[in-house]
């Protein structure tokens, strides 16, 4: 087994570029499918397809990679096949030199420019919290075992899922960047649409429309999601494209509207099995094409017996291995991420979403939502471009239909749900798209749009200091180490702790950024969401604490102040090594680093002979 982020990628920049080939070979495969099975205009015909070519491609890999990881067999085999795919695939592109395949009127220059940025932003290192936590962890855990982790004290896992599995894939071709440029990838498919719809419309004025969409795609929100590998842009994107297809492409031949299904179940389930929250918006969507292209029986029955296909084959066995692993039952699945049956994970569920009944505090968060109100909190809204919302129109009953379910799912998503913009990009797209359609305010407000392009400017600035300061850790492992040192929080910790355990020991680890552990880890998940304070307690979690148990851990490592007051201090025995400012809270934004102190390293020998017991109260 070969743990750690660094051990499974390439040396700076050659893991960017092989990254950038196995985006570019995915481009390519989907290229030559789309263009040899004629499938073009799903895609909106010969000038747009290309947008949309590695959201096909990818989406059609990703159940391969999903249920290798799922039934832990065959992953790097099947990695092997479409590695070997995409390479020719390149090959392919090269031979042709159809190196110039887009054409642009200069009026796409402000979005153009936007993009570019978004791009070079995801070629930076892996910094992002969360992705160094569970999301990189799941992936790696794929490449070294061929099977997603089911071990119930690692509490964060369990929210893992398709999306893993691709980034797994990448990092078998030792590719680091390759996770954030699927999310980029995103961005291509929604520039796809919106040139699409700027251009179906030729009375609009395509610089103001360009403008219009500028400001829409400078959301924050979306610099976290391109430079992270979270996997969510590219699924959102999924969702966007159908419901622009759905809506507003033209009417297509019986065989190609029955592809067009097909490809919508596999786009939905695909997304539906990467994040739990996309069983709400592919819900919409299919309740959207339920609506509004189903017209006799035939296509009834087509409709049904597709979804009844597409549910057999690729939701079922993701939701029988949840309930063989986590006791998640079938109509547990679509409520609640999360199991009701093993103890500690209500609190974790608890900790990320809103109780419904917690309206207080609901205006304060809407208001972040929606505008930035500070600085650090830039990247967590959807931004100014909501305001343009003010001169939507409501003409006909399909107008209601978007309006009414885009305000339905973010209700939801504000009541029962974490409360972050990023779960409300889809009505918000879903909207901004209609205000595009069904407005003619372009050429009458263009002060009001030339106002609002202050966003479009501070993000550009954002993601140039990004680029800067981030993106440049790419081009080697001098610059990237620095960059991780500055920006990848627990990155020196690990390096520190890297230098003393030995790989084959065993160890619990306290620090949530466990990717870059070049050690079996067990993540301390449970000492947050389990709490226990007496014998009966141990029994309840007995399940997660013999789990603990089982791999004998070594060591256990702490880091800062605060650890001798938590109830695991009583399963140390001797303080083995410790290193004193081994490292300080690395953040991304580099205007607020300054203000965080360094903090102590400490590796004690772990008491696994009295563990769990050593975690009650002593007397």
């Amino acid at each position: 087994m070969i743990f750690g982020l660094e051990q499974n990628i390439f040396s700076q920049p050659l893991s960017l570029i092989f990254s950038i080939l196995l985006l570019l070979g995915s481009f390519q495969a989907g290229n030559i499918i789309i263009e040899r099975f004629n499938l073009k205009d799903i895609f909106f015909g010969k000038k747009f397809y290309k947008f949309f070519s590695i959201l096909f491609f990818l989406n059609l890999i990703i159940p391969f990679l999903h249920f290798s990881s799922l039934f832990g067999i065959g992953f790097k085999i099947i990695s092997s096949i479409i590695g070997i795919v995409i390479f020719f695939s390149i090959f392919s592109f090269f031979l042709t030199k159809k190196f110039n395949q887009f054409s642009f009127n200069k009026s796409y220059l402000p979005l153009l420019f936007l993009l570019s940025l978004y791009f070079l932003a995801s070629l930076a290192p892996i910094t992002n919290a969360d992705s160094l936590d569970y999301h990189l962890g799941v992936a790696l855990h794929i490449l070294n075992y061929g099977f997603y982790p089911t071990q119930k004290f690692w509490f964060h896992s369990i929210q893992s899922g398709a999306g893993e599995a691709l980034l797994a894939f990448g990092f078998f071709f030792k590719s680091e960047q390759f996770g954030s440029l699927v999310q980029f990838s995103g961005l291509i498919t929604l520039f796809g649409c919106i040139k699409y719809l700027i251009e179906r419309d030729k009375i609009k004025n395509i610089f103001l429309s360009n403008i219009f969409f500028t400001i829409i795609l400078s959301s924050p929100i979306i610099i976290q999601l391109v430079t992270s590998v979270k996997p969510q842009l590219f699924f959102t994107s999924s969702i966007i494209f159908i419901f622009t297809r759905i809506f507003y492409g033209k009417i297509l031949s019986i065989r190609q509207e029955k592809i067009f299904l097909l490809l919508v179940f596999l786009l939905l389930s695909n997304a539906v099995l990467a994040k739990f929250y996309f069983i709400l918006f592919s819900s919409i969507i299919l309740i959207f094409y339920s609506f509004n292209k189903i017209k006799d029986r035939k296509n009834l029955a087509f409709f049904v017996y597709s979804g009844i296909i597409a549910f057999l084959v690729l939701i079922l066995p993701t939701i029988v291995w949840k309930y063989l692993n986590y006791q998640i039952g079938f109509l547990d699945f679509f409520l609640s991420p999360f199991p009701r049956d093993i103890n500690g994970y209500d609190a974790l569920y608890k900790s990320i979403v809103s109780d419904g009944n917690n309206l207080k505090n609901l205006n304060t968060s809407l208001i972040k939502i929606l505008f930035p109100t500070s600085i650090i909190g830039f990247t967590q809204s959807l931004g100014i471009g909501v305001f343009l919302l003010i001169f939507l129109r409501i003409k006909n009953k399909v107008d209601f239909q978007i309006l009414f379910f885009s305000i339905f799912s973010a209700s939801v998503i504000l009541l029962f749900g974490q409360q972050n913009a990023r779960f409300l990009l889809e009505p918000y797209f879903f909207l901004m798209i209609l205000l595009f359609v069904n407005s003619n305010f372009l050429n009458r407000n263009s002060i009001i749009l030339s106002a609002l392009s202050i966003q479009p400017l501070l993000v550009c600035l954002a993601l140039l200091s990004f680029i800067f300061f981030i993106s440049v850790g790419s081009l080697n492992d001098q610059l990237r180490k620095k960059v991780m040192i500055e920006s990848a929080d627990g990155y020196t910790l690990s390096q520190w702790s890297n230098k003393i355990i030995p790989k084959k020991d065993v160890v619990i680890y306290t620090h949530r950024s466990i990717s870059f552990n070049e050690f079996k880890t067990l993540p301390a998940d449970f000492l947050k969401y389990t709490d226990i304070k007496n014998k009966d307690e141990i029994d309840k979690n007995y399940s997660i604490l013999n789990e603990i148990k089982q791999y004998t851990p070594k060591y256990i490592i702490f880091y800062g102040n605060n650890f001798k007051n938590s109830k695991i201090f009583n399963c140390t025995l001797n303080l083995e090594f410790y290193e004193k400012n081994v490292g300080k809270k690395a953040i991304r934004n580099v205007l607020f680093r300054k203000n965080f102190k360094f903090y102590d390293g400490y590796i004690y020998k772990f008491d696994s002979k009295s563990f769990p017991n050593c975690l009650l109260p002593k007397n």
